[in-house]
């Protein structure tokens, strides 16, 4: 068992390996344990989603 608590129903944060450093080349920023990414917020670059076109409901 981890020694993390679990507090009303919610479960523990995940935790990254900490010391990680941003991969863009020359950039040293450190990247938080808390960040799945391998790249700082000014590096990274999100993939695009397709996007959600919300159905009209049907007429009556």
């Amino acid at each position: 068992m981890s020694s993390i608590k679990q507090v009303a129903g919610r479960r523990p944060k995940k935790v990254y390996d900490g010391g990680r450093h941003c991969a863009y080349p020359g950039c040293t920023t450190l990247i938080s344990r808390y960040n799945k990414n391998e790249y700082c917020w000014r590096h990274f670059q999100p993939r695009p989603e397709p996007a959600r076109v919300p159905v009209p409901p049907p007429k009556a």
